[in-house]
Formats: structure tokens, C-alpha cells, sequence
């Protein structure tokens, strides 16, 4: 079974395909939660890895994109499991990663910098507990073109 991932998006670089294996690391598996996985590749004798409970793959890419290593295709094989999976864009893969809930079902979202949420809600609740009216984040300021 082969299955393409971002059919619309045309990269420049098909030619160079990155190696992926994943596999679930089923002693980290709970009652309540999934297990992790792990992806990983190697590029010029460097190995990377990825870990996620819900996208291992897209964890790679978002570590291939913060190392620098140029945009490529990825052929994603699950340890075990027959068939693969390919992103066309390894820069395009690290923007999602993968969401349910007991009333959603499982589906792609966009990915968002846990430390950016944290931010936010640091952010929304500041003045709630006793902070002051200046943002957690800052603000830039306005240059008008006057």
C-alpha cells in the first residue's frame, strides 16, 4: 500500500527522497494514552529522530527544517507494517501534525510551537492573577509611514 500525502504542493527536489523508519515504542503505551513513536533518517552519516505520540513523522521534519537540511521528499515506512506512507516536502510536513479527541475522530491540524501556546495562555491570564497590564508577549510597535 503506498499512500501520498500533499498531492497539490509540487516541490523542486523529488529527486532526492529521505528514508524514513518508524516504529511505536509500546513500553511507553498507557491505558488512557497511545504509545510513542519514533522516526528517524539518517542524511551524510548524521542520524535524526523524531518522537510523538501522534505524528513521530512530522516531528522528524519540523527537526530536519530547525537543522537546516534542505527540503526533500520523504518515504515514510512503520517498522512492521507493509506499505508506506510518502510526504512530497519534508518543509511542508513539519507545518501539521495529527489531533484526536473522544469526540473528534483523528485529523490533520496545523502545528503549533507548544512554547508559543504557553505564551498565550501566560499571556490571557497574566492580569487574571494579580499581574500587570503589560502583555506576557511583547508587542511591537506601529511605524506609521508618516
Amino acid at each position: 500500500m503506498v499512500v501520498t500525502l500533499d498531492s497539490g504542493y509540487r516541490t523542486a527536489n523529488l529527486a532526492r527522497m529521505l528514508e524514513v523508519r518508524m516504529w511505536p515504542e509500546e513500553h511507553t503505551r498507557t491505558p488512557e494514552k497511545s504509545c510513542y513513536y519514533a522516526a528517524e533518517t539518517t542524511i551524510d552519516g548524521v542520524v535524526y529522530r523524531g518522537r510523538s505520540r501522534m505524528s513521530a513523522s512530522n516531528e522528524l521534519a519540523r527537526v530536519l527544517v530547525a537543522a537546516g537540511i534542505p527540503d526533500a521528499s520523504m518515504r515514510v515506512e512503520q517498522i512492521g507494517i507493509a506499505g508506506y506512507l510518502i510526504w512530497k516536502s519534508s518543509h511542508r510536513a513539519a507545518l501539521w501534525t495529527y489531533q484526536e479527541t473522544a469526540t473528534i475522530p483523528l485529523h490533520r491540524v496545523q502545528w503549533v510551537d507548544p512554547a508559543f501556546r504557553s505564551a498565550q495562555m501566560r499571556s490571557a491570564f497574566a492580569k487574571k492573577e494579580g499581574g500587570t497590564d503589560e502583555p506576557a508577549i511583547p508587542v511591537p510597535e506601529t511605524v506609521s509611514d508618516e
